[in-house]
């Protein structure tokens, strides 16, 4: 495989994934395009992607559609799978290759079974910690994230005529938000920095009295 498949074998949760973006440089991009698999549903992976499944998803990329690259991530309710490595445009949708990085969820969504089933949410769910940490290490919000239909230049439903996008946005702003409330520093607060001077000037008053 050549470069634009090169993160094929590395597999994130979203911890490890946020520490893979601290070393990467992601001035190209400037947003995340969501897709759907929809061949493979989630019937027909039962466990979720393996390596190689990814490494026979590239194989046709590459030979059966002539791509130079594939999308970045494979996402499945526990984890996500690399593909084309996040410091380059990839190839999933002709007007977002440039200034998206492209991320895969594992199901068929123009089904209302799977997007209504317990699996269907767990990976909606898991797509929007992985795209919130991408959001998160840019700075990026909500409105930063798209569709691979709102793209002029298809016809397709991609991720999914009912892929539920209002509840998936939603997800991601409160991982934001959460995110932000774990990383603020304590300091920057006005009640904290109003107790600091309370303290401080308690302590003077008692060297006075010393």
């Amino acid at each position: 495989m050549d470069n634009g498949f090169a993160d094929i074998g590395k597999v994130y949760d979203v911890e490890s994934l946020r520490e893979e973006l601290t070393g990467v440089d992601l001035g190209w991009a400037q947003g995340v395009t969501i897709h759907h698999t929809a061949y493979p549903n989630l019937d027909m992976r039962p466990k979720g992607f393996t390596v190689q499944l990814i490494r026979n998803a590239a194989w046709g990329y590459k030979n059966d559609r002539g791509f130079s690259a594939g999308p970045h991530l494979f996402v499945d309710e526990d984890q996500a799978f690399g593909m084309c490595p996040l410091g380059r445009p990839g190839v999933h949708a002709k007007s977002f290759n440039q200034t998206h990085i492209g991320v895969e969820l594992l199901g068929d969504y123009d089904s209302n079974y799977e997007v209504n089933s317990a699996r269907g949410r767990q990976v909606v769910a898991n797509g929007a910690r992985i795209v919130a940490a991408i959001c998160v290490s840019q700075n990026w919000d909500e409105s930063s994230v798209n569709m691979h239909r709102n793209d002029p230049k298809t016809s397709k439903t991609c991720p999914g005529a009912h892929f539920p996008w209002t509840d998936f946005k939603q997800r991601v702003a409160s991982e934001l938000e959460d995110r932000e409330e774990i990383t603020r520093d304590p300091v920057d607060s006005e009640a904290v920095r109003e107790r600091i001077a309370h303290i401080e000037w308690q302590l003077a008053q008692m060297k006075q009295l010393l």
